[in-house]
């Protein structure tokens, strides 16, 4: 028993809309920066999307070596595997040294501060 075309297109919809909503990961990591360091969260997105780029950029080449001569599943293990390394060490890294506390070089000093730091 097929289904009419407007279930079908009703479906497609509903599955197309609830994928958009990943892309709001950018977003969050925006409000992280903004919760470490409201000043200064423009220059940290900056250098959070650059570092977050360069993956882009390399993987293909990653790719490219290991599968070029030989595309077999066998050469693919190699590649997710590199990608589980480098998202396991991403996490223990996180665990490790990240917080989600404001940070102290974000503290701007108020006058009586700046007027004690120039008398020193």
């Amino acid at each position: 028993m097929s289904k009419p075309l407007w279930v079908i297109s009703q479906r497609a919809m509903e599955i197309a809309y609830h994928n958009s909503n990943k892309k709001s990961v950018h977003y969050n990591l925006h409000g992280f920066s903004c919760q470490i360091s409201p000043w200064f969260s423009g220059i940290l997105m900056g250098i959070t999307n650059t570092w977050g780029n360069i993956p882009g950029l390399v993987s293909p080449l990653v790719v490219g070596a290991f599968t070029e001569n030989n595309p077999s599943q066998h050469q693919w293990l190699y590649v997710f595997y590199i990608a589980a390394a480098i998202y396991v060490f991403g996490a223990i890294f996180y665990i490790v040294f990240a917080s989600g506390m404001e940070q102290e070089w974000n503290r701007i000093p108020s006058e009586d501060e700046e007027s004690n730091i120039l008398k020193e």
